[in-house]
């Protein structure tokens, strides 16, 4: 349906992160996200341990219910924009040169374009689709959102998806170890908020094992 643009139907995507979500409050979505981390779609693999970390960082924020099931469905669909990047792109083994970033950046408002179509959606998972690469500082992507113009959930989106991005297995990186990926990211400053980060941090203590990282 993403490849066709057709709009989705938000209903049947929310209902399908129940699962996720009662896995996280039941502490048994480890299972979740070593069952994925073989696959080879990575966009699939970084989208749906998005929506784990995002649900287990909301939880641990006391959001709860439907607001929550809200949560894990902006993670799982925070990437859908990139159906639309080449996939020689997204699967380059390297850096990407200044046109091939400048192409790549595209898929947050595509993401956003197909979104907008989508009946019923929570303005949530909007916000978390198209401020999950702002930065506090204003440096990020698409429109340099900076400060306090910066959604909390977007801040939020932010460092589970940095952190995803250090720790996912890749074609051409090996996986970050989640302590080291803590370390750069407290490197970062101001880019993050380095206040959720630490309550991020605390969370990983108790959640990490070395199959997130694998």
């Amino acid at each position: 349906m993403i490849h066709a643009g057709e709009p989705i139907p938000y209903g049947d995507i929310r209902d399908s992160c129940a699962p996720l979500v009662d896995a996280v409050q039941g502490g048994n979505y480890k299972s979740i996200l070593s069952g994925v981390h073989n696959h080879d779609n990575y966009t699939y693999v970084h989208s749906l341990r998005v929506a784990t970390f995002l649900s287990l960082f909301g939880n641990i924020m006391g959001i709860e219910g439907d607001d929550l099931k809200t949560l894990a469905t902006g993670g799982l669909l925070h990437d859908v924009g990139k159906m639309f990047i080449p996939h020689e792109l997204l699967n380059k083994p390297g850096k990407l040169d200044e046109q091939e970033f400048a192409t790549m950046k595209t898929h947050v408002c595509c993401t956003v374009d197909f979104l907008e179509k989508t009946p019923d959606l929570p303005k949530a998972v909007l916000v978390i689709a198209g401020q999950h690469h702002e930065k506090l500082d204003g440096s990020g992507y698409p429109h340099g959102i900076k400060g306090l113009k910066l959604n909390r959930l977007a801040r939020m989106a932010s460092i589970v998806d940095v952190f995803g991005a250090i720790t996912d297995r890749r074609v051409y990186k090996d996986p970050v170890e989640p302590e080291q990926a803590m370390k750069i990211m407290t490197n970062m400053g101001n880019m993050i908020d380095q206040g959720l980060l630490s309550v991020f941090k605390e969370m990983l203590l108790d959640a990490v094992t070395p199959e997130m990282s694998s």
